[in-house]
């Protein structure tokens, strides 16, 4: 058996109970063990956004970089991101880049200043202060540099 359970709202306890439908030899005792039994909060994206550098002259461009990070306890599938940009800022575009995950759909609607795009799956956050690639331990951290400034 595989399946999915969704704790409803105000739920504050789940057990999990399991009983043998089949084993080896007929006796229920035997064999019938579990594996990879998940349990996990939702995903949940923390979103912030800093410039590189900390001033910047009238028409120099300067790069702003947004990290999208999963805090939540399951990878993060489906994710479409929307951003705000400032009346003071002018966004270029094709502009927007990613180290390590992939961009599709960026769009930006100039008449709301809304940029738009989608991103690839983000897996849970690292309990860390620093960049962790490593692919086996279920965790992750990406960066966007997204738009340039215009005063």
């Amino acid at each position: 058996y595989t399946g999915e359970y969704t704790i409803p709202e105000g739920q504050t306890t789940t057990r999990f109970q399991f009983r043998s439908v089949s084993a080896a030899g007929g006796d229920p005792a035997a064999g019938n063990l579990l594996d990879n039994v998940q349990f996990a909060t939702q995903s949940v994206l923390d979103i912030e956004g800093s410039f590189a550098q900390a001033s910047t002259k009238v028409r120099q461009g300067a790069d702003y970089t947004l990290h999208v990070t999963n805090v939540g306890g399951m990878p993060a599938a489906n994710n479409t991101i929307s951003v705000q940009i400032p009346t003071a800022l002018n966004y270029t575009a094709g502009s927007l880049s990613s180290a390590n995950t992939t961009i599709s759909n960026e769009n930006y609607d100039a008449t709301t200043r809304t940029l738009t795009f989608k991103i690839d799956v983000l897996k849970k956050e690292c309990h860390s202060r620093y960049y962790d690639s490593n692919d086996r331990d279920n965790c992750d951290r990406c960066c966007y540099t997204e738009y340039e400034r215009y005063l």
